[in-house]
């Protein structure tokens, strides 16, 4: 059986654009006629045909993870999937190795075959789809010995405007970042991969920058590994940028996002924290009236470490921070701000204990003789509570 005539074939597109089902309508009528025979595929008598094998079996092949309509096998059937099944365990059962063995054996051969496709990679995206499939399987060893001939394929797929190549960059790039961290740094690609993922924070699509969040934060943990936290480096810059964005953002889902992006990298701020916690007061006070949100959740729960590492700046922020807490509490004691349950409420009184417990003097100055202003026990019994935690 002649497998190479399965394999997906390129596009001929008049323009680059996204793609979809009806791109391949005639490739999937055509080859699904022709799959009648796959039982007749011999690994003994086609061998030659293995690695053209490997490649059907990648196209057509689920990667665990991968749920956007934009990563769909859009060149694929339900069809397909059955006969690189079949053909998948014809050869694990011939060569008596497990799949990934078998990858590694042939990839130089599958690579060096795939890669005049991955050049014109706008019109062979089931090819591209292949490589991540391929690449998913290889040990970090194979990928740190091929890494120089595998990333200038994923930059250019992260420069696209389109969605789906710059979801499967950084996919990839995400899978490439778990190999020793001087496989990059040592030829400068930290900082070029760095550049490539930070444009996340720019793009329009949600889907992106959520792909794009863990291997941000490992391309950005790489780059800062050595830097001196004492001067402006790195990670300032970083800072720079995510709270510009944070601030520009206007839809709720790619705030989360910007924000989640913000706690898991805060952290690396180590002794540069203190010079972003006034920034970071700035921002938690500005969402505080958005308390049932994702985003203020997550900066609330930011704040009371900071309170906690870092009592002295923290306090220093009690001016910004104590009345943004205490005029949430008193919206939603008094309807202001709609609630469904006391979570919100909740997280408001345990972040002001904390304030409270690093500068107790602006609290009491700003609460004196509160009860004589309202007589609302809901708010009166926080503004109490918080006080007898902190």
């Amino acid at each position: 059986m002649n497998i190479a005539s399965l394999l997906v074939p390129s596009l001929k597109l008049a323009e680059e654009r996204p793609i979809d089902k009806s791109d391949y309508e005639n490739y999937i009528q055509t080859s699904s006629d022709l799959l009648g025979g796959i039982n007749e595929f011999d690994v003994e008598k086609d061998k030659e045909s293995i690695n053209c094998a490997m490649i059907f079996i990648a196209e057509h092949s689920n990667i665990s993870g991968w749920s956007y309509e934009e990563e769909s096998k859009c060149w694929s059937s339900e069809n397909h999937s059955v006969a690189a099944e079949i053909i998948k365990n014809k050869i694990v059962n011939h060569e008596n190795k497990s799949f990934q063995m078998i990858v590694t054996d042939v990839f130089e051969e599958i690579l060096t075959k795939l890669e005049p496709k991955l050049k014109n990679w706008s019109e062979n995206p089931a090819a591209c789809h292949a490589l991540a499939h391929i690449i998913n399987q290889l040990n970090n060893e194979i990928i740190e010995k091929y890494l120089g001939r595998l990333l200038p394929f994923i930059l250019r797929f992260s420069d696209s405007w389109i969605i789906r190549p710059r979801l499967l960059a950084a996919r990839l790039l995400d899978r490439l970042l778990d190999i020793p961290s001087s496989c990059f740094i040592k030829f400068g690609r930290d900082k070029v991969v760095y550049d490539a993922l930070i444009k996340s924070l720019s793009c329009q699509d949600a889907c992106v920058l959520q792909v794009s969040l863990r291997p941000l934060r490992k391309a950005l943990l790489m780059t800062c590994k050595d830097e001196d936290r004492i001067s402006v480096s790195t990670i300032d810059h970083f800072m720079s940028k995510l709270f510009t964005s944070i601030d520009l953002e206007t839809k709720v889902d790619k705030k989360n996002l910007k924000v989640e992006l913000l706690s898991s990298t805060w952290n690396i701020l180590e002794k540069a924290a203190n010079r972003w916690i006034p920034r970071l007061a700035s921002l938690v006070a500005g969402e505080v009236d958005l308390v049932s949100s994702v985003a203020c959740g997550i900066l609330l729960e930011m704040w009371r470490k900071v309170c906690l590492d870092y009592p002295g700046p923290a306090a220093r922020e009690s001016k910004v921070i104590l009345p943004a807490l205490v005029q949430a509490i008193w919206k939603i004691s008094h309807g202001y701000i709609g609630t469904d349950t006391s979570v919100e409420m909740d997280s408001l009184i345990l972040t002001l204990s904390k304030q409270i417990s690093v500068d107790q003097d602006k609290f009491i100055q700003l609460t004196n003789d509160i009860e004589t202003v309202t007589s609302n026990q809901r708010f009166l019994h926080a503004i109490e509570t918080a006080k007898s935690l902190a």
